[in-house]
């Protein structure tokens, strides 16, 4: 059955170890208009151009408990992408890096097309250089959904670092810390570092 759920219960399952759960998780967020989108094939890498003002769409062909990881090389330049499923689910963010690669992990949990958004995280952001490429499609495992929940919570986090008030902090700091230990799980080192530097 298809799950909605908001961000704080999204939490709280990465928290029980539920990740079987992760595959139906999808955040409370308007559904944007479609447009244009290039697709994503494994082997082939795109580059471009991208300013605050610009947004960039590439799409994957997913079938429902398929895996695959989307990796942003953002370089010098702090990216973020929002993830919009196909059929009418809600989208949700991927920012878990401010320089570097972001692995945008995806768990298909309907068949068709993942459109992957791509934006600088500073509306001021100079024009900068980047690249996208997709790892080949496979059935998710529990690794696959280890890296999903560490993205969740790693993104969550982020945003209430940004927030600065001594609450949100706290917070952040504590799904940073779970963030390391399923980037652990999921045997992704730079993950875990990023997430230990944040």
């Amino acid at each position: 059955p298809r799950c909605t759920i908001n961000v704080y219960t999204m939490v709280s399952v990465l928290q029980s170890g539920r990740f079987r759960l992760f595959a139906c998780l999808v955040f409370a967020l308007p559904v944007r208009a479609q447009s244009t989108a290039n697709g994503l094939e494994p082997g082939v890498s795109r580059q471009a151009d991208i300013s605050g003002a610009d947004r960039h769409r590439y799409h994957v062909s997913l079938k429902s408990g398929q895996a695959t990881c989307v990796v942003l090389d953002q370089r010098e330049t702090d990216l973020a992408a929002e993830v919009i499923p196909p059929k009418g689910l809600a989208s949700f963010p991927v920012d878990t890096t401010e320089h570097g690669l972001e692995p945008v992990c995806l768990i298909a949990v309907a068949d068709g097309l993942y459109e992957i958004e791509v934006r600088t995280v500073h509306k001021q952001a100079l024009r900068a250089g980047y690249e996208i490429r997709v790892e080949a499609s496979h059935q998710a495992t529990d690794d696959d959904r280890a890296r999903g929940g560490a993205s969740a919570a790693t993104t969550e986090a982020k945003r209430l670092a940004a927030l600065g008030d001594e609450g949100s902090r706290r917070r952040a700091a504590e799904l940073f810390r779970d963030a390391r230990l399923l980037w652990r799980q999921a045997g992704y080192a730079a993950g875990e570092c990023a997430a230990l530097a944040m």
